[in-house]
């Protein structure tokens, strides 16, 4: 089953910013990685963001290139690791 990051309908783009953070799923962290996580997160919504722009502002479809942030289906946080910044 897809895990679902953001949905995205005429007009409307529903973004889950949850799903990006792993300390809501409980991730044993010490103080040192903190900044890290939260550097993590922010790339993580930046390209969701990204990418509902260029869904409802631009009306760009999904991409099959990795380096592209319209790429989709993202399937993990794996891949939205690997997705770039920018449209291309």
């Amino acid at each position: 089953m897809r895990y679902v990051f953001s949905s995205h309908y005429e007009g409307v783009s529903v973004i889950s910013l949850a799903r990006v953070n792993p300390l809501n799923f409980g991730a044993n962290i010490s103080l040192i990685e903190v900044p890290i996580i939260q550097q993590k997160t922010l790339d993580r919504a930046i390209k969701l963001i990204n990418k509902t722009i260029g869904y409802g502002l631009y009306e760009y479809e999904a991409s099959s290139n990795i380096n592209n942030v319209m790429y989709g289906p993202i399937m993990s946080l794996d891949d939205l690791d690997q997705v770039g910044f920018w449209y291309q």
